[in-house]
């Protein structure tokens, strides 16, 4: 029995019973959709160039072992980064504008403590170019350990008995255990890098290395704290901020009782006044020439204090120590009407008839860092007084002699040092090869930089454009959930002052599984397939044998630009055929 007109599918559904590939649509436009992987905003953020959304890509995904290799190829201190890092990159963060930032900083720590990966090589080609690194800080151990990874046999020369510069010596433990910091050393010495303890390196010392060396890089950091002019200095009880961190750090200095008045606005003051809360102060009282809003503390740093119970006077400068019996007792502050001149040159000016004066057992001046250059003030290093190093290539005035991290620019963040070694090993690696440093740079930078990523310089990643950074608006988030940022585990203030307990909790594996499944992974293809299946006319050619990556079938692809619109991470986009 046939059907009537209006009931059969042939006579109202255009059916073919045969190909349909007789049909070249593709001619219809001359758009087409690119699979191109882009920088995710976090990591043109992050002065290391870390790999993001491919570490918190496997995390997600319950592999801390890839994760961990993931960071630790632009990295080689994630368990330190992961504890102490100020960040920028959850500040830049595309899921901050949805529903709250990634908290990348914590997967990495997480990555550093559940993940089992070692260091992959980059290159053999510096094997016959010996290279000295003078100094282990965080720059120090930066350098050696991408230098050690393009093949450069190195090693690192440091003053202290044991290596970590202000990693092992400075930080708090309460920021950063020293488990993890072992960790992460044992990592970067599994490279083959040597290092010799007890060593100080002045200008006659370094011509001697300099003669072995194909190449030094300086990374001494800004270990000298800076004295102020102040009437009373000299007294019993006044502590170079620095010096008192170091002294805590090594039990040298266990207990702190009485009242302590803290001089400065920086972290070194802030970290000193909460490591004197926790030796048993019965009061601290942190005094800076800055406002509120003007302090260089990290603002997390500075509310953790104040939940600690200590106490901050802003816009007062120190006039002068008093004291009985040789020890201080008393300091008496000078109201500071601007720390800056017009020029914005350091330059406080004061208003003297305002005063405040603090009763202080102890003072401690942590009124900021410098590089001590005194070793070298007879080398070509030093001709001005200064350090002269260009900025782009961390090259000095000596042949061959680089220089970075602290020891140039001042105190900074662990990250940035971090930053400047890598630096300095990629610009050391082209000047003992011969090639031009601005060349490796130009093709592994990060959107605007200046982070670049120097695992790709030696392994290039397919289809991926570093320069281009994946904006809010390019990724379609109504493909992703929404998950609220959640805050984390932490001591509650009474138990972060009864010791140097880490403030921070560690995520268990449960928790950064899920945390690490909140990123969008922005400009990273996760092979979600969402383009493949969305595409009206299944021209799309999913990776295969022959192609790693998605790609138009240029017969049947319309360019109707579905594929674009479904990707969750900003990777296909569209284009015209070339």
């Amino acid at each position: 029995m046939s059907l009537p007109d209006w009931l059969n599918p042939e006579k109202i559904i255009p059916i073919s019973r045969g190909s349909t590939t007789v049909f070249k649509t593709g001619t219809w436009s001359g758009n087409r959709p690119e699979h191109r992987e882009k920088t995710s905003p976090c990591r043109a953020a992050c002065p290391a160039g870390n790999n993001i959304p491919d570490a918190l890509f496997a995390a997600s995904q319950g592999n801390f072992d890839d994760a961990l290799s993931a960071f630790l190829e632009e990295s080689p201190l994630p368990g330190v980064c992961g504890s102490v890092c100020y960040h920028p990159c959850e500040t830049y963060c595309n899921r901050d504008k949805w529903d709250g930032s990634v908290h990348i900083r914590t997967l990495e720590r997480a990555a550093a403590d559940y993940g089992n990966a070692i260091p992959i090589p980059l290159a053999n080609s510096g094997e016959r170019y010996p290279v000295a690194v003078v100094g282990s800080g965080p720059a120090g151990l930066s350098a050696a350990y991408h230098l050690a990874r393009m093949g450069h046999p190195v090693s690192v020369i440091e003053a202290r008995d044991e290596a970590g510069g202000l990693l092992r010596f400075a930080i708090p433990l309460y920021r950063l255990p020293q488990g993890v910091f072992q960790k992460d050393l044992k990592r970067i010495l599994s490279l083959g890098i040597s290092i010799n303890t007890g060593e100080k390196v002045g200008t006659k010392k370094l011509e001697e290395i300099r003669a072995k060396s194909s190449a030094v890089f300086i990374a001494s950091g800004a270990q000298r704290s800076i004295k102020a002019e102040i009437p009373g200095l000299d007294l019993e009880g006044v502590l170079p901020g620095l010096d008192f961190l170091q002294k805590v750090r090594r039990s040298v200095l266990t207990e702190l009782p009485g009242k302590v008045v803290v001089i400065g606005g920086g972290n070194v003051a802030v970290d000193a006044a909460r490591s004197a809360r926790r030796l048993g102060a019965d009061k601290v009282e942190v005094v800076c020439l800055e406002q509120r809003g003007d302090m260089p503390a990290h603002e997390r740093e500075w509310s953790d204090a104040l939940e600690e119970g200590i106490l901050f006077h802003y816009g007062w400068g120190p006039k002068r120590f008093l004291g009985k019996r040789s020890r201080a007792s008393r300091v008496e502050f000078a109201g500071c009407t601007s720390v800056f001149d017009s020029k914005g040159r350091f330059s406080p000016s004061y208003e003297e008839d305002e005063s405040l004066m603090l009763d202080a057992d102890w003072v401690i001046l942590a009124i900021g860092q410098v590089p001590d250059i005194s070793p070298y003030r007879a080398s070509p290093l030093a001709e001005r007084g200064f350090v002269q190093t260009d900025p782009i290539t961390l090259a000095t005035t000596w042949e061959g002699v680089f220089s970075g991290g602290d020891f140039v620019t001042g105190p900074r963040s662990v990250v940035e040092a971090i930053a400047a070694g890598k630096r300095a090993a990629l610009s050391i690696h082209c000047y003992t090869l011969g090639k031009p440093f601005s060349e490796a740079e130009e093709r592994t930078l990060l959107g605007d930089g200046p982070g670049f990523s120097i695992h790709s310089f030696f392994h290039p990643r397919e289809g991926w454009d570093p320069k281009s950074v994946v904006r809010f608006e390019d990724i379609e988030s109504l493909c992703l959930d929404q998950e609220a940022r959640r805050s984390l585990g932490r001591l509650s203030p009474v138990e972060r002052t009864t010791g140097f307990h880490e403030v921070d909790i560690p995520l268990d594996l449960r928790e950064a599984v899920q945390q690490a499944g909140r990123c969008f992974f922005c400009g990273t293809c996760t092979g979600c397939d969402r383009c493949f299946l969305y595409c009206p006319e299944v021209s799309l050619l999913p990776p295969d044998e022959n192609c790693s990556f998605y790609r138009a079938d240029d017969a049947f692809c319309k360019g109707c630009a579905v594929c674009a619109a479904v990707c969750p991470r900003g990777v296909m986009t569209m284009g015209e055929v070339k």
